[in-house]
């Protein structure tokens, strides 16, 4: 079976050569730039990548369903620059292209995401929908969280001991608090503006006990030691720059000019 790669890149150059190395025995390899300013576009050159164009955006579903068009494999594997496809998880890729299970022609793939100073354990295989048949799935939502969508099959789920990406998405803390940002205004789309104040301390107390403590503790984070608390205390932080956000959003609608400065 011939699998065709698609990755989308904006400025990638930092592990795009690790990348396309672990993937380089593809039929083809598709990218999807965004007009990077750095040597990620040289580096795909190198490989012979087949390279295209796009406006650059910020949630990019949009970009993977034009980069997807363009592939010719009869399978399609979707890559961000910043993952690694090991040999084992490779070849089980192949096999499951030569003989899929016929109702299920899109895949979902563990990921081992490297989190400060290793790996994290306690989010478990973080599985991403990102192998399929060519022509039976779909993005285009454009809001940040949204999985795509199988067109006309259902999913198999690879199991982790068959192969994981290896994900090493932030060069450092200042990157991931960059793309926090990125994400929570994205997630202002997907929820109603609320119709009063909007504005509890009690509520900011309550969203980082559920989206804080309880995983932290529920998930035994505590055994990645620092990366995992770390983790879990933002992903509360998350939720509450999600209800700040909206809560300005609704400050800023309602008529206020904010506030005065005497």
């Amino acid at each position: 079976m011939k699998i065709s790669v698609v990755i989308n890149t904006y400025n990638a150059e930092r592990l795009l050569d690790e990348c396309l190395q672990s993937v380089k025995q593809a039929y083809e390899i598709l990218i999807c730039d965004m007009y990077s300013t750095d040597k990620t576009v040289e580096i795909a050159e190198r490989y012979g990548c087949k390279i295209y164009y796009h406006e650059k955006i910020d949630i990019v579903d949009a970009a993977r369903d034009f980069i997807i068009e363009k592939a010719a494999g009869d399978w399609v594997l979707i890559l961000d620059a910043d993952e690694i496809v090991p040999e084992n998880l490779w070849n089980s890729l192949n096999s499951y292209a030569e003989n899929p299970e016929p109702d299920k022609l899109v895949v979902g793939i563990a990921r081992k995401n490297w989190f400060i100073d290793g790996f994290l354990t306690c989010i478990g295989d973080d599985y991403q929908i990102r192998f399929c048949k060519n022509g039976h799935l779909k993005y285009g939502e454009g809001k940040v969280h949204v999985p795509p969508q199988p067109v006309d099959t259902k999913i198999f789920y690879l199991p982790s001991k068959e192969g994981a990406f290896v994900h090493y998405a932030y060069s450092n803390f200042a990157s991931f608090l960059e793309k926090q940002n990125i994400y929570t205004s994205g997630e202002l789309e997907k929820i109603p503006t609320p119709r009063g104040g909007g504005s509890s301390v009690f509520k900011l107390l309550r969203i980082m006990k559920s989206k804080f403590l309880k995983p932290y503790f529920k998930n035994r984070a505590y055994k990645d030691g620092f990366r995992g608390f770390v983790w879990y205390f933002y992903n509360g932080v998350y939720f509450v720059n999600i209800y700040i956000k909206n809560s300005e959003k609704y400050i800023s609608l309602s008529g206020s000019k904010g506030i005065k400065i005497e």
